[in-house]
């Protein structure tokens, strides 16, 4: 194993706890690795997460190979089409409801449906579409966008370099404020213990600052985003804005404290580095790690966190960045208003004023929208609305243009030459409109680059988010009670809690070339053993042993009683005929 950085033995020497994936860009072990040509702060902990991105027809083949289950191959068969259709139709009705609410909230059908629907109705259905959205994300393991990765996000930039702004004044937060604060009621408390999370909405939640109930993000999956270019101008504005920037540096932070940026006019970021000891993780906890596998860590790569790559104008330069897999975020717009000062010219105010929406009117639609592959550092491309600036340090070299210009034409006045003057003003003012035209190039490039992305990246809205939502989660229900069966079925004795959760994840890394997931057994053993009270969505196919030490254990039924229990389920969904 190598103990060189990426770039061989001219780097500094590498103290590495674990061992490469590929080279200098990810790692996996306790900790990331040590070298002078990183900061740890480079270093992003992948986490290991609870969904399964398997298909559901990979994952029986694979489960149907083991010699015990060919040798018994119709019945197990039979276990999985019965578990597959009692999944479909416990969460049938749940399907059933966020359709018919959001019927009445979608762009398309929403404003024909609520005609004639009192307020009450409408905010029951919102209330109940609600629950039964966060019921679905949770347990179809979307992780939600918290405060820790929104800060994670603007820390850094990566294709997309500008300042951008969300603006936030065209979000309604209504919806969300008003249903958190449902939940406080005795009905609203009834419909949070639906989800059931181990503490409250809220704080499961834990939504950034900045959002302020405007919008709900969730995420799932996390890989890597890696691109490979020469980004010439890139390299060009970032050797000039480091070489003039150490002498206008303050003018740069004062300028970035008055326009609230967050990203990528951090100019100390920008010149001296992160200030953090210690590596980031991507909605990580280590208290809730019970998987067999060694941490994972990518290295954020971009001309900050490698400045000296920048100085090779002429060669290709590697960017790289984690990237959310799957990214779906519901909200709700504003009525439109146009500006207020449209209202004060006098042939368009009253014109305006009759068609401005009255105080307190809501939009009722909800979007929906489903993105793919996702840039942590670009994920403000989500968002409906945003408006990109120039960069700090490109206002600070304008700002200081005109005062140079106002103090040159000065001078060359009172020195009584006015052709002087003349001269230098028109250097300067050409100097600033070429900076001003070259942002606007540099916005206009940008914009195009973002609407094609989002083309590419968007896979679906509204009603069909629902659908495939449905459809995500009941095969992940499947597959973790599948699996969960199938260890104790194959090994033939019982099990504690933690030898099935080994097993599950070594078999997933062995069948599905290398996988790792963080196998939920817990969850999974929650679905398929015996309980004194049965739950809506248990198949209890699983016996749970009390052993002499103390531990329980846990050990499947025989196919044939395992069968017999999934026929009782299914031939009682319904007890109209008795006989």
């Amino acid at each position: 194993m190598s103990e060189q950085g990426q770039g061989g033995a001219s780097q500094a020497a590498v103290v590495q706890q674990g061992e490469w994936i590929e080279q200098g860009l990810f790692f996996q072990g306790e900790a990331p690795p040590v070298s002078g040509e990183w900061k740890p702060g480079d270093w992003v902990e992948i986490p290991h997460e609870h969904y399964i991105p398997v298909s559901k027809a990979r994952f029986v083949r694979a489960i149907n190979q083991h010699p015990q289950v060919a040798a018994n191959e119709e019945g197990f068969r039979h276990l999985m089409e019965l578990s597959e259709g009692l999944y479909h139709f416990f969460y049938h009705r749940v399907l059933n409801e966020l359709k018919e609410d959001y019927e009445y909230f979608a762009p398309d059908t929403g404003e024909q449906m609520r005609e004639g629907v009192s307020e009450e109705e409408l905010l029951w259905r919102e209330r109940r579409f609600l629950t039964n959205f966060l019921k679905t994300m949770f347990r179809g393991n979307f992780n939600p966008m918290t405060e820790e990765d929104y800060v994670r996000a603007c820390e850094h930039s990566y294709l997309f370099d500008l300042p951008v702004d969300i603006n936030w004044n065209v979000f309604d937060p209504r919806m969300l404020t008003q249903y958190f604060e449902h939940l406080k009621t005795p009905e609203g408390q009834k419909q949070e213990e639906s989800l059931g999370l181990d503490e409250p909405v809220e704080q499961a939640l834990s939504l950034p600052k900045e959002f302020d109930n405007n919008i709900l993000v969730f995420h799932r999956g996390i890989e890597r985003d890696k691109t490979e270019g020469l980004f010439l101008m890139e390299k060009i504005d970032f050797l000039l804005s480091r070489a003039l920037g150490v002498v206008l540096v303050l003018i740069q932070i004062l300028i970035e404290k008055l326009r609230g940026d967050k990203k990528s006019g951090n100019v100390l970021v920008e010149f001296f580095g992160e200030d953090k000891s210690k590596p980031e993780a991507v909605s990580g906890n280590d208290e809730e790690r019970t998987t067999v596998f060694e941490r994972r860590w990518v290295r954020r790569q971009n001309l900050a966190t490698q400045p000296k790559a920048a100085t090779q104008l002429f060669k290709p330069i590697k960017l790289q960045e984690p990237a959310m897999q799957r990214v779906i975020s519901l909200f709700r717009l504003r009525p439109p208003t146009p500006p207020s000062w449209m209202e004060k010219i006098p042939v368009l105010g009253k014109i305006i004023a009759a068609k401005k929406p009255p105080e307190g009117a809501r939009d009722w639609t909800m979007h929906i929208k489903m993105f793919k592959h996702i840039p942590l550092a670009d994920s403000e491309i989500i968002f409906p609305e945003k408006n990109m600036r120039m960069k700090s340090f490109d206002v600070t070299m304008l700002v200081i243009t005109v005062l140079l210009g106002f103090f040159a034409l000065y001078k060359s006045l009172k020195g009584g030459s006015g052709s002087a003057a003349l001269i230098v003003v028109s250097v300067l003012a050409a100097y600033s409109v070429k900076l001003v035209l070259g942002y606007r190039r540099t916005k206009a490039t940008y914009q195009a680059k973002i609407t094609q992305d989002l083309y590419n990246k968007n896979l679906d809205n509204n009603i069909g988010v629902l659908q495939y939502l449905m459809d995500t989660l009941e095969e992940q229900e499947f597959k973790e009670a599948i699996l969960c069966y199938y260890i104790l079925y194959a090994e033939g004795t019982a099990l504690t809690a933690e030898e099935i959760d080994e097993r599950a994840e070594m078999f997933l890394k062995e069948k599905f070339e290398g996988l790792e997931v963080d196998f939920e057994v817990d969850d999974a053993l929650n679905k398929v053993i015996e309980k004194a009270e049965k739950e809506e969505h248990d198949l209890p196919i699983v016996q749970v042993i009390q052993g002499a030490d103390g531990i329980e254990r846990y050990k499947a039924k025989p196919l044939d009683e395992a069968l017999r229990v999934l026929d009782h389920i299914w031939d009682n969904l319904y007890n109209y005929n008795e006989d």
